[in-house]
């Protein structure tokens, strides 16, 4: 048996399917991420980014919400997630971590 980590946090993982922002609310865009945060979201996030977890927080308190690592929080995100998202992201050449993960599942 395999054992797989998420490179940094899982909250990496999520952050590479970003697309999921704008379900749960439009106005997280990557261009305001970047404007009011001066990250860019789009970039592979287990190289660019050094605390997931934390930078999810911040993106959700651009609109008044708050994300703080609770099952609850998790599960919100994973809910608004499709196949495709899983897809997409095991395909970008982002989040190499999840890509043999998922190639392990399946």
């Amino acid at each position: 048996m395999t054992s797989h980590f998420a490179i940094m946090e899982v909250e990496a993982w999520f952050l590479g399917m970003y697309d999921y922002l704008q379900k749960i609310n439009s106005q997280l865009t990557p261009e305001l991420i970047k404007t009011q945060l001066g990250t860019d979201i789009t970039q592979d996030p287990e190289i660019t980014v050094y605390h997931p977890a934390k930078l999810l927080n911040d993106i959700y308190q651009l609109v008044g919400m708050k994300y703080d690592k609770h099952k609850g929080d998790a599960h919100a995100i994973t809910s608004s997630l499709s196949k495709s998202d899983y897809i997409r992201l095991k395909d970008s050449g982002k989040c190499e971590s999840f890509k043999e993960f998922i190639n392990d599942i399946v």
